[in-house]
């Protein structure tokens, strides 16, 4: 049996993070996924990020994606902060034509930012895939204008990377989103969702009222 560990929006909880990793550890087996939906990371001064970054790379995640709060000390700080970790964030739906070229050359030719699916194989040759859905209606601070692209575009993209995984032989495919669990609740009764088996959401963010 596959298990999936998940967690999302731990905020640099110094506190927390231990004691979430160590019962990560109990229920963990050679069959574990671990993966992280967003938010492990907040908007404080960038001289806590180091001690953040290493306690939450204690988790030993096989698959993390962005959230808004990632984002939020701009270009510079957000690069620092992906080099200090050890797992690369999955980034699919990122708008590619919207970013910077130093963005470009740093964190994605780095592969800092994985912008292909991620396939996990198990013992017995299951392989499960993950992609990801960025927020998409928080104002990001990284560009002055958001490289997540449109929610339509953004249906269409999981759609595709979904249907495309599929025929290649993956036997799951799971989406790790931080849009909020409001969206994504919507979104998985939707057609662009029918070839998605899994959704790991995050907490819901500023579109609550939609």
């Amino acid at each position: 049996m596959i298990r999936i560990l998940a967690t999302t929006d731990i905020h640099g909880n110094f506190g927390r993070i231990p004691k979430l990793h160590a019962l990560m550890n109990q229920l963990s087996s050679e069959s574990t996924i671990r993966a992280n939906s967003g938010d492990s990371q907040t908007g404080r001064s960038p001289k806590n990020w180091p001690l953040a970054s290493s306690l939450d790379d204690t988790a030993k995640y096989d698959v993390r994606t962005l959230g808004n709060h990632e984002t939020f000390l701009g270009e510079e700080d957000f690069a620092k902060s992906l080099s200090r970790d050890s797992t690369p964030y999955l980034a699919t739906t990122l708008d590619q034509n919207q970013v910077s070229d130093w963005f470009r050359e740093s964190l994605l030719k780095s592969g800092r930012l994985q912008t292909q699916a991620k396939i996990i194989s198990q013992a017995d040759g299951t392989k499960i895939a993950f992609i990801d859905a960025l927020c998409d209606d928080d104002p990001w601070k990284l560009q002055k204008h958001s490289y997540v692209l449109a929610p339509d575009q953004l249906a269409i993209r999981i759609a595709e990377q979904a249907k495309r995984l599929k025929a290649q032989g993956v036997a799951a495919v799971c989406l790790l989103s931080h849009r909020g669990n409001n969206l994504d609740r919507e979104f998985a009764k939707t057609k662009e969702a029918n070839d998605i088996d899994i959704i790991i959401v995050s907490e819901n963010k500023f579109n609550d009222k939609r």
